[in-house]
């Protein structure tokens, strides 16, 4: 049985080629009020000088280790950093973002007066020097499993990020990241959920999501159009309370919608029938309200409207 070091966060930082930014986020992390932590440092295969920096790191401060692993990709990287941890609660921070210095002390609070297993806060995207806050604010509240999975079948202010949250370690327990797969936490957080008995959500801003236009994950690709459907797909069939597979059929819909009627990517075959297959075997789409009615029933109309 592996050891599991009491009241200890274990932060997980998956990197690849971020040496121009993870000064800052290790430096974040190190700044924490709540100091009984473990920092990994996954360096997934790097080419830059991002492994460097983490060793300088590594001998600074005796809560930093640093694992070296062939390039596999973030959700690899975050999964290797899962079987690496030692602590009884869970965190993961982006190689290129940064967090406050009370973000972990929060969290543990949250999860302790709240006897939470997922807390969370707020979080805001830095476009460079300039910071902008979500339309969509977090907020304050204590949910239990059924009116977490409602927020976020409806995609409303409880978002699918894993980065913006702390979490007992026993909900990762038999989830792991989709290998390979972008929109790896749109795959997972239902699961998270449905392991979780109470979710404690704070909405002061305490994490910041930086926007790099060469990441991955902003690029309008084929690649990432189906990942985005699967990711839906996956929770719209784990998804059994009518009321939440409804909203989660919404999310389904629309993806599907773009990739056969908007997107300017193309598509393999295979690609397109297993998207077509969703949209013609899901005939309730047409009674989810005019929108997705329309989209389905007649959707070279509906796109002709759109594009008005």
């Amino acid at each position: 049985m592996e050891e599991v070091h009491k009241n200890c966060v274990s932060v997980v930082v998956a990197i690849y080629n971020m040496s121009p930014y993870l000064d800052r986020c290790i430096q974040s992390l190190l700044c924490q009020t709540y100091e009984n932590l473990e920092i990994l440092l996954i360096n997934d295969g790097s080419t830059d000088d991002s492994r460097d920096i983490c060793e300088r790191y590594q001998k600074l401060d005796s809560r930093v280790t640093l694992f070296d692993k062939e390039n596999g990709g973030l959700s690899d990287a975050r999964n290797f950093g899962i079987e690496q941890s030692k602590g009884e609660y869970l965190a993961f921070v982006d190689a290129d973002d940064w967090i406050e210095e009370d973000f972990i002390q929060k969290l543990i609070g949250q999860l302790e007066n709240d006897g939470a297993d997922i807390a969370c806060v707020g979080f805001d995207y830095v476009y460079g020097d300039k910071q902008e806050i979500p339309v969509r604010a977090m907020k304050s509240v204590k949910m239990n499993q059924e009116q977490c999975m409602g927020q976020l079948c409806r995609n409303k202010w409880f978002t699918s990020h894993v980065w913006n949250k702390l979490y007992r370690k026993k909900v990762f327990e038999h989830v792991r990241f989709p290998y390979g797969d972008n929109y790896e936490d749109i795959a997972i957080m239902h699961e998270l959920i449905m392991r979780a008995d109470i979710i404690a959500c704070s909405d002061e801003i305490l994490y910041h999501y930086f926007m790099r236009q060469e990441s991955i994950i902003h690029l309008k690709s084929a690649k990432n159009e189906m990942d985005n459907f699967r990711a839906y797909l996956k929770r719209f069939r784990a998804v059994n309370d009518w009321r939440w597979k409804r909203n989660a059929l919404k999310c389904c819909a629309w993806a599907a919608y773009q990739i056969l009627f908007l997107s300017e990517n193309k598509f393999g075959k295979t690609e397109y029938r297993e998207v077509l297959c969703f949209w013609k075997d899901n005939s309730t789409i047409r009674f989810l309200g005019i929108k997705y009615g329309l989209m389905y029933t007649f959707p070279r109309i509906y796109k002709r409207c759109l594009c008005r």
